[in-house]
């Protein structure tokens, strides 16, 4: 049987559907057959590549719109699903709106620092650099194919913003620990996970008993779990839950599992093709366990904050207990040991006055 092409579908009332994407938003041309739709699909994709019209090479109007989907589509064919979607909803929802109608011969560095103050008023440092990352994506794909060009090096990029990341005390470490170990269940199992291991949340949601080997005392990291934003125009649910490899490819890795948890998990196993937090075929997604990681932390009398504050605190500890960076490193799935000192440890009070009493030695 031949193989179909990418992007066409046979939709329940009958009909072939073929879907492409324009100014970062999906359309579709309709068919009887397969054939059809495809016949379709290709004559539109053919027309879009043809090379742009002097009308278009001299107004420039429908160039700056027609890059942004142009470069989408070829970063459809390398990009994971997730990372796509949210590349098309800063085009669609950023980028297409301040740029679609202008000339391509505005985008000079003036013209983006406008753009970027313009952003700046009501969004994050960060959010305005990741916009800013993806728009230059697309300015330097348009350079290469339509000759637009802007000097990057006079763009102001807003400061990066490095918050204080929360990391629980050692006493709410403590309290923490006991409440889960009294109160043994899958959920408590899990935030213990996080907490001594360092695994992500949407990895621990996405974990099976098969990815655990209690003999060698490891957990298999191959896949994570997360909510993004739907990309099918039809559908009425404006996100959805998907399962996805990790964040990167250093996030693919075997953990180690300290002894103490071993037991724990012997008395709450399941079927190896069960997800762990439910013991069943169908997984918990990240946004029910972090409801249910807040019902934990009032129960042990721990001041609320978010899960993500475990991995944290794991790294945290990790560091005070004279942990080798590399293995941290490779432990939390980061591609370098900069990263993790810089984002995932955090000096406490504590660790610093012990740094400086030892200075005594040479009194």
């Amino acid at each position: 049987m031949a193989r179909r092409a990418r992007g066409i579908y046979r939709r329940k009332d009958g009909r072939w559907e073929g879907r492409y994407l324009l100014d970062g938003k999906y359309k579709s041309v309709y068919g009887h057959s397969y054939g059809e739709a495809k016949a379709k699909l290709e004559a539109y994709m053919s027309k879009r590549a043809a090379p742009p019209t002097k009308a278009i090479a001299k107004g420039r109007m429908i160039l700056w719109a027609a890059s942004c989907e142009e470069w989408l589509d070829q970063k459809k064919l390398c990009l994971k699903q997730s990372s796509f979607v949210q590349y098309s909803c800063i085009v669609r929802k950023h980028i297409l709106p301040y740029w679609g109608q202008r000339n391509a011969n505005e985008l000079i560095s003036a013209s983006v620092n406008s753009f970027v103050k313009a952003l700046s008023e009501r969004l994050s440092a960060k959010t305005v650099r990741d916009i800013l990352s993806v728009f230059l994506q697309v300015v330097r794909f348009a350079e290469k194919k339509h000759g637009i060009h802007i000097d990057h090096e006079e763009i102001s990029r807003p400061k990066a913003q490095t918050g204080n990341l929360s990391v629980l005390s050692h006493d709410e470490q403590r309290r923490l620990s006991c409440f889960l170990q009294v109160n043994p269940n899958r959920i408590n199992a899990g935030i213990l996970l996080l907490l001594y291991t360092g695994i992500r949340i949407g990895e621990l949601c996405a974990l099976q008993w098969q990815d655990i080997d209690q003999t060698a005392g490891m957990v298999s990291v191959t896949k994570t779990i997360q909510r993004i934003a739907d990309p099918d125009p039809d559908s009425k649910a404006k996100t959805r839950v998907i399962i996805d490899t990790p964040k990167s490819r250093n996030s693919v890795r075997l953990v180690p599992i300290p002894s103490f948890l071993i037991g724990l998990l012997s008395n709450i196993r399941a079927k190896p093709d069960s997800y762990f937090l439910t013991g069943e075929s169908k997984p918990m997604e990240p946004r029910l366990f972090q409801t249910k990681f807040k019902k934990a932390l009032e129960q042990a009398k721990v001041t609320e904050t978010n899960a993500h504050a475990l991995r944290h605190t794991f790294a945290t500890r990790a560091i005070e207990q004279n942990m080798d960076v590399k293995s941290l490193c490779e432990i939390l799935g980061h591609a370098t040991v900069k990263f993790t000192l810089e984002r995932y440890v955090h000096s406490s009070t504590e660790l610093k006055r012990s740094g400086m009493e030892r200075l005594a030695v040479y009194l």
